[in-house]
């Protein structure tokens, strides 16, 4: 069964720690549940004036805010990615094996957040709950299309003996 699995895989696919290079799907969850944070980095950036970088992409102030609550979950996240090493805490090895439904879960909550912000509050239109449909959709159906993720989660880091 594993062996199909590497069939697509070649040399440079793998870290140091001889295991595959992460999945593009991990760093695109990622960015998409800390969108709002982006946006607000960017906007600092903008010394000139701060506020019309966020305004442009959020209108209602409301709807930034809650982006930010809802990308609280999307901070977990990379800290959780980032902490997957050699040697890295037990209940971090625990809890890899079950990060591709951690994360469906964590994107499912966004959207939740969003679609409320949509049908309960009125603070986005219908492009934009269409938009936002499409990327959570996209990324839910490669969630479990996505070789790569799969060999992901079957390994973990682990610190090789020099020999």
């Amino acid at each position: 069964m594993t062996k199909n699995l590497y069939k697509n895989v070649n040399i440079n696919d793998f870290t140091k720690y001889n295991c595959i290079k992460l999945s593009w799907w991990f760093y695109l969850s990622t960015v998409y549940l800390l969108k709002a944070y982006f946006v607000w980095v960017m906007s600092i950036a903008n010394r000139n004036d701060s506020l019309s970088f966020i305004t442009i992409i959020y209108p209602e102030p409301k709807l930034f805010y809650v982006n930010l609550f809802s990308g609280l979950t999307g901070i977990f996240l990379f800290v959780f990615i980032s902490l997957r090493r050699p040697n890295a805490s037990k209940w971090v090895k625990h809890l890899w094996p079950q990060t591709r439904m951690i994360i469906i879960f964590l994107l499912i909550f966004d959207f939740i957040i969003t679609f409320s912000g949509f049908f309960i509050w009125q603070l986005l239109e219908l492009q934009g709950i269409l938009f936002h449909t499409g990327i959570v959709v996209t990324l839910l159906v490669n969630a479990f299309n996505n070789e790569r993720l799969t060999l992901n989660l079957l390994e973990f880091p682990e610190e090789i003996e020099k020999v």
